[in-house]
This record gives structure tokens, C-alpha cells and sequence, in this order.
């Protein structure tokens, strides 16, 4: 493909400075179609002007991963992944697709940045999850440990953790500035002052080599559907966003390996 006007410089990455990528892309934004290249070799083309966070266009496909065991026992995932792909389509640039539902040892795994996982994974599955988070990708929700140290060969707290992440993390900001850290995640139902109930919450990332590899809900749940109950979602579905684009453009996601130099 020809270069067309290379101003301004894009890069692949960089919601932040500390996460440059070495993906350049010599096209102007504007003029890129970046749709005319899902032609299903690629699960994600993220693409960024370096001067805006949000000036950013690509597709990006998602899917819900259960165990084998646990294939038609819920369907609230899907769901789940249906809101998610909603909110990137309207907020952002991105064109995200839901693909369905697969299993752990589903080879189409290794191809989707982003997954909602289900259920417990049997041993052969277990060894394809620890392939999938070790080449780069991101679930919503947490590390499986024996997954990881069995097949994966690596150490907790050495080589993978998890941490509440500070309210001042660059997630807060990859896309929305979202200052103040994670919103209160119970439903309307479940005021503040109830038993059980905390008048606070948190993000709990989970890390790989430094890596954001996943991430939940410190308490109270994300609040994704509190719009639902009466009260409002805006807040914890832009915090999603800000997730879903932070993990996208880290220089060792799933994304960056997969996308296609653009020339």
C-alpha cells in the first residue's frame, strides 16, 4: 500500500509515554480505512494518533471463553460481552464485534485480545490458557495460578501477582480521564449503610511479567448494570473502556503481536 500524507505520525500504542510501541504507521488517521482491513486474518487493528488518546479507529473482536464442563450453563456473559462491545462502538472509534462463545482449548483463543472467562478449565484447557495469557492476552477477571505455574512455568509473586491498582494508574486515563479512581460498583439496590454493603471500591489488576493481564472489581462488582436498577452506568462503563484500550495498546498484547504493519 502506498503512503498517503504522512502527517501526523501515528503509533500503535503510546496512550502513555512509558508504553511505546514499535508499530509506526505512516498513514494519516483520517485517511486510514482501517475496516477494509478486517478481512478476518486479524481478531484487532488498534490504531492512535500520538497526540490524541482519542483519535483512534481499528476493530477489535471479543468473545466469551467457558470451560468445556460449563458450555450452556449460563448466559450471562454474553450478555456482558454485548455491553461491553456497545459501549466501545459508541464511545470510540473502534469497531468492536462479539464472535460468540468458545472453550480454553478452542485454537481461536489465541487470536482475541480480549475474553470474559466461565467455569472452570479441565487440564488440557489449562495448559491453552496459560499459552493465551503468556502470549499477551487479557481476560476480564482473574489468573488461573495452577494454569499458569504447571504450564506456563511460571512463579507467583516472582513472575505474576495481583495488586489494587492506585487511583492514579494510567488505566484512568487511556481513553476517558477518569480521576478519582473506580466508582462505587453495587446497584442502586444495594445502598451504601447496608450490611456488607462498602461506601468505596477498587480495581485489583493482575499482572504477568508487568504486563496487565486482567483485571476485576475490588468489591461491589463493576456496576455495568446499574442503569438497569434505576441508576446509572456511565462512570463504570467508561472505566471499561479506559480498560479494554489500555489493554489493547500495550506493547506486549495480543494486539500488537498480531497487527499488521501499515505502510
Amino acid at each position: 500500500m502506498s503512503t498517503i500524507n504522512p502527517e501526523p505520525k501515528l503509533a500503535a500504542a503510546s496512550v502513555t509515554s512509558s508504553r511505546a510501541s514499535e508499530h509506526k504507521i505512516d498513514m494519516a488517521l483520517e485517511m486510514l480505512d482501517v475496516n477494509s482491513m478486517d478481512t478476518g486474518r486479524y481478531r484487532a487493528l488498534v490504531i492512535q494518533d500520538a497526540t490524541d488518546k482519542q483519535a483512534i479507529k481499528g476493530f477489535v473482536k471479543m468473545a466469551r471463553v467457558s470451560a468445556s464442563r460449563s458450555m450452556g450453563t449460563t448466559s450471562s456473559n454474553s450478555t456482558t460481552m454485548d455491553r461491553l462491545r456497545d459501549v466501545l462502538n459508541e464511545y470510540t472509534g473502534l469497531e468492536a464485534k462479539f464472535v460468540g462463545m468458545i472453550t480454553y482449548d478452542d485454537p481461536r483463543l489465541m487470536e482475541l485480545p480480549i475474553i470474559i472467562s466461565h467455569g472452570s478449565p479441565n487440564e488440557s484447557e489449562k495448559e491453552n490458557l496459560a499459552e493465551y495469557i503468556m502470549a499477551g492476552g487479557f481476560i476480564f477477571g482473574g489468573l488461573n495460578t495452577e494454569a499458569l505455574e504447571k504450564y506456563g512455568g511460571l512463579t507467583q509473586v516472582k513472575d505474576f501477582w495481583s495488586e489494587r491498582l492506585s487511583d492514579t494508574h494510567p488505566v484512568y486515563g487511556a481513553f476517558f480521564d477518569l480521576k478519582g479512581g473506580m466508582s462505587f460498583g453495587y446497584g442502586p439496590s444495594q445502598g451504601q449503610g447496608k450490611s456488607g454493603v462498602k461506601p468505596w471500591n477498587f480495581l485489583r489488576g493482575h499482572f504477568v511479567k508487568g504486563r496487565l493481564a486482567g483485571s476485576t472489581p475490588g468489591d461491589g462488582g463493576w456496576g455495568w448494570f446499574n442503569d438497569n436498577q434505576g441508576g446509572d452506568s456511565t462512570r463504570q462503563l467508561r472505566l471499561a473502556v479506559n480498560i479494554i484500550i489500555y489493554a489493547l495498546t500495550q506493547g506486549s498484547s495480543i494486539t500488537q503481536r498480531l497487527m499488521p504493519m501499515v505502510n
